[in-house]
């Protein structure tokens, strides 16, 4: 064999290799934009592989049959401004409606996607309300394998003028990865996120596991399976993933946002290029999620950042807003 042709072909398989078995960690750009509707596939009951945990998975759930009596389910997403009830939730960055009619707000904030408010019509009665004091944590960004944390919420479920508390827990961990099958494809590099959920209200006690499985490449998550306390299941994949092209969030600003050097030496000082855009809120995280000690010099093109803190060699994320679109931007820090 051609000696060349030989190296080209170690080097390929190593970086195979490589591609196949890296710790994915996934940012805040897996979520949906406004406008986005994700349509997903009731299922029925099925085995949900519970023990497969760890390191390099494969998770073969091509076998996932859709409900026949009602297998079709999706989520919207929209401007909270652009649905009815944005004046009782103000604060809230992103709303979805599902299948049911469901409307569901959230806020992202540091990293936080958090669940503040939801509303159903109930017929002949009304809109019912779930108001949360205290939000809940739907994920925290970035995801990587390995992570674990802990939240507690609660609020007021009101209908007309009645008002009940409600209150919970949830405890999440980053428990495997690998290569996940559907019926819709082969997915590798996925997360899988197990969740221990409580809910508790006067009268009602309840309680789920729930596993969802994520890749850095499609919006969302690809799969999702919860088992309640009475052994009810719900099943929900993508049948039609809809693939992430850039790490910019409004695709057109893609080509105009450039971060330089990079990678970048531990210390050194590295530019955001933004032309004339208005990057504002530029924040920088380490893959565990933790907040750097940044400052920003910016000028009319661009923004210089500046580290106030000693440094360690690895993968970061800069996130920022445009708008009311924000951007995130993986960075390489090295050794100095």
């Amino acid at each position: 064999m051609n000696k060349t042709i030989q190296i080209f072909l170690i080097f390929t398989l190593i970086a195979t290799v490589f591609r196949i078995n890296a710790q994915p960690v996934i940012s805040d750009i897996i979520i949906p934009e406004f406008g986005d509707s994700i349509h997903l596939v009731n299922c029925v009951s099925a085995d949900f592989q519970e023990d497969a945990s760890g390191m390099n998975q494969s998770w073969d759930f091509s076998g996932l049959s859709a409900d026949p009596s009602d297998p079709d389910y999706y989520f919207k997403f929209f401007s909270p401004g652009n649905t009815p009830f944005a004046d009782r939730y103000p604060t809230a960055s992103l709303a979805a409606i599902n299948a049911d009619s469901q409307y569901v707000y959230y806020i992202l904030e540091n990293g936080f996607l958090q669940l503040i408010g939801a509303v159903a019509e109930i017929p002949m009665l009304g809109y019912a309300y779930s108001d949360y004091s205290n939000p809940e944590s739907e994920e925290f960004f970035p995801i990587e394998f390995n992570d674990t944390w802990s939240d507690t919420y609660d609020g007021d479920n009101v209908l007309g003028s009645f008002s009940n508390p409600f209150n919970g827990t949830v405890d999440r961990t980053v428990d495997a990865y690998g290569t996940l099958i559907l019926p819709s494809g082969t997915f590798e590099n996925v997360l899988r996120t197990k969740t221990e959920r409580s809910f508790s209200t006067t009268g009602i006690e309840n309680s789920s596991t729930l596993y969802t499985y994520t890749s850095e490449d499609y919006k969302l998550w690809l799969l999702s399976m919860e088992v309640f306390d009475d052994n009810t299941e719900i099943i929900f994949y993508q049948d039609n993933p809809q693939i992430i092209m850039t790490s910019v969030r409004d695709y057109s600003l893609g080509d105009q946002i450039t971060v330089f050097p990079n990678p970048v030496i531990a210390g050194e000082v590295f530019n955001v290029k933004h032309e004339a855009l208005n990057v504002e809120n530029l924040s920088l995280f380490n893959a565990s999620g933790q907040q750097i000690n940044i400052s920003l010099n910016t000028r009319a093109e661009r923004t210089e950042v500046v580290f106030n803190e000693r440094i360690s060699p690895g993968l970061y994320y800069l996130k920022g807003f445009i708008g009311n679109e924000f951007f995130v931007k993986k960075i390489i820090i090295l050794h100095a």
